[in-house]
């Protein structure tokens, strides 16, 4: 049991301090030890938790002290004769501290009258009966409770529903968007902000669908996106630019022609963005070809290496070795030039889930429910973990901690060097989705059609946002926004602080694939045997590419290339500006049902899981 001793010594004080002295010390300690301003370390985090632990205690009982001392005296002095000068002191007393509180109610009286002024000459009738100030982390008016915390959202309710001008704040007190309801729906002028407080994008609406003019800038204040929209569709004409301020692309919709700008200024694509067709510039080839001389430009075998079943895991490839699971129950750890084994380990089950390789360990989840650690040079196991239900998730490694998800519906945060339970949190079916980090939030999908954002630290429900399928597809995170597809055919943009959708884009069956982001584009492929990219801002597509099957993997970029796999167990290089087409190969087996590794691209070799049992290295 800690001692009230303890909780002095922990605040660096004797048990004499007053109340003024214990907050003092306190506010210095907690800004001090504040994680976030210590990269969310360990150690951080264990004394400012025990800061906060005894700043509690010891701010309860100076309370209890206080009052009862205060009893104590009030007892004493109604015993003693009071003398004509302590009876005068005590009167002056009296009115000073009545002055003091008729001072207070007239700064009140002012601030309230001078809020109801301002909000009254308001054009959209700010204040309404319903008017609320919402304190901490709340949804919407049903949900308000008089809890402490930042400030979330300002605005007015009528009957219900958010009417007038409404400001958003994020966890850390920053406004992050404001503009005006009418009626619960979002109506003219909205701006977003990063979370510095910078302009991030302007967006005019006409009943919460998109109407007239859309704005993007990036984090250095680069406008990057110019939309027209009516009735929440693009129409007129709309432009891109890279983040450096170059062209990217011009779209006109009224005359269904399009132009494609590469990150140098040169053109290499235009004509009908419905049925464009991709045209390989040989200039741009050559002017890049430094940049793709680090990824295979033709495939070559470099080596394979057999296993004992079917390869659906993704490999991972670090430290000059490649590491990926097998239906044959093993997780193999080969030479990445060589292909020559290092070591493999068995676990209970078939693996499907792809390994992660930090802090000098692999970590993988099995069929056998467990997730596990080993050592990533000799393979030796350093802990392992038991879900409730097997495991396809692949864990992320971030700030100490491994996320998981399981079919138990659980996702789960593990310490990463002992395996202890730091956190889990249950969603409404199984989890086959791969936790992503970033920004403090883990990110993950369910197949109860939503995704989800939760407190790195706490596993706390940040936000969810349900689509109109189950979500197997990883989310992915870059500016700001949140990248997933649905069993919807939808691939979805969602604010990464809020959830908000930022757009959306229909392809032509459910989506597998998780997305991956590169030079101001979004990949993904899809049930209907295209890979798309769409642009980041917008997701106006910039290209699409048939394969000859399903595309259910997640694509690789490098080097100006997009390496992608269909069911039919093709390897396909594209052009990422273009999509035209560099080279395809395919590896000795079709893939039936299950879902196809996903290409891993490193020291110039695109690296590959085929359901012939083998592990691909193709290089030039």
């Amino acid at each position: 049991m800690i001692t009230i001793d303890k909780h002095y010594n922990t605040l660096g004080l004797n048990q004499s301090a007053s109340q003024e002295e214990i907050q003092t010390a306190y506010e210095r300690l907690s800004n001090e030890l504040d994680p976030k301003k210590n990269d969310h370390q360990e150690f951080f985090i264990e004394e400012y938790k025990k800061v906060q632990e005894a700043y509690k205690a010891l701010y309860n009982s100076s309370i209890l002290a206080t009052e009862k001392g205060a009893k104590s005296t009030k007892n004493i002095e109604s015993t003693k004769p009071i003398s004509p000068k302590e009876n005068s002191s005590k009167t002056n007393k009296k009115r000073k501290k009545t002055a003091k509180w008729f001072l207070v109610f007239i700064v009140i009286l002012v601030t309230i009258v001078g809020i109801v002024g301002y909000t009254l000459l308001q054009p959209e009738k700010f204040l309404k009966k319903d008017t609320i100030v919402v304190v901490g982390v709340t949804k919407n008016k049903r949900d308000l409770k008089p809890i402490t915390g930042v400030i979330k959202g300002y605005g007015a309710y009528e009957e219900g529903l958010k009417t007038g001008f409404h400001n958003q704040w994020n966890s850390q007190g920053q406004k992050i968007a404001q503009g005006i309801y009418k009626k619960g729906l979002k109506n003219g002028l909205w701006q977003y902000f990063y979370d510095n407080g910078q302009l991030k994008k302007e967006i005019n609406y006409k009943n919460n669908l998109k109407e007239g003019f859309f704005k993007f800038w990036n984090s250095k204040s680069v406008l990057v996106a110019e939309r027209n929209y009516s009735s929440d569709s693009l129409v007129g004409n709309n432009t891109s630019w890279f983040d450096n301020g170059q062209l990217k692309q011009i779209a006109d919709y009224e005359n269904d022609f399009t132009q494609i700008y590469d990150e140098i200024g040169n053109l290499i694509n235009e004509g009908s963005f419905v049925k464009i067709a991709s045209q390989w510039d040989s200039r741009t080839y050559q002017n890049n070809r430094s940049s793709l001389s680090l990824v295979p430009l033709e495939p070559n075998v470099k080596w394979r290496y057999k296993t004992g079943g079917g390869v659906t895991s993704s490999p991972s490839v670090s430290g000059g070795m490649v590491f990926v699971g097998s239906h044959d129950n093993y997780i193999y750890a080969l030479d990445q030039y060589t292909g020559a084994l290092q070591w493999r380990y068995t676990t209970g089950n078939d693996i499907y889930s792809s390994p992660s390789v930090s802090g000098g360990m692999v970590f993988v989840g099995s069929d056998d429910d467990y997730i596990y650690a080993l050592d990533q040079y000799t393979g030796a196991l350093q802990w392992r973990y038991k879900t409730g239900n097997n495991i396809y998730s692949s864990p992320s490694v971030s700030g100490g901690m491994v996320f998981v998800g399981s079919h138990d519906n659980y996702i789960y945060a593990l310490d990463q060097y002992t395996g202890a339970l730091q956190w889990r949190y249950k969603t409404g079916n199984n989890i086959y989705s791969s936790p992503s980090v970033s920004g403090g939030m883990v990110f993950v999908g369910s197949h109860d059609n939503y995704i989800y954002a939760l407190d790195q630290y706490t596993g706390a429900l940040q936000w969810r946002y349900k689509t109109g399928g189950n979500v197997f597809s990883s989310p992915s995170v870059s500016g700001g926004m949140v990248f997933v597809g649905s069993y919807d055919d939808y691939i979805y943009a969602l604010d990464q602080y809020t959830g908000a959708l930022q757009w959306r884009y229909t392809t032509g069956n459910d989506i597998y694939s998780s997305p991956s982001v590169s030079g101001g584009m979004v990949f993904v492929g899809s049930d209907d045997d295209y890979i798309y990219a769409l642009d980041i801002y917008t997701g106006l597509r910039q290209w699409r590419y048939k394969t000859g099957n399903d595309v259910d993997v997640s694509p690789s970029v490098s080097g100006g290339l997009v390496f992608v796999r269909s069911r039919k167990n093709t390897i396909y290089a594209l052009d990422q500006y273009t999509g035209a087409l560099r080279w395809r190969y395919k590896t000795g087996s079709d893939l039936s049902h299950n879902v196809a590794s996903s290409p891993s691209v490193s020291g110039g070799m695109v690296f590959v899981g085929s359901d012939d049992n083998y592990i691909y290295a193709i290089g030039n």
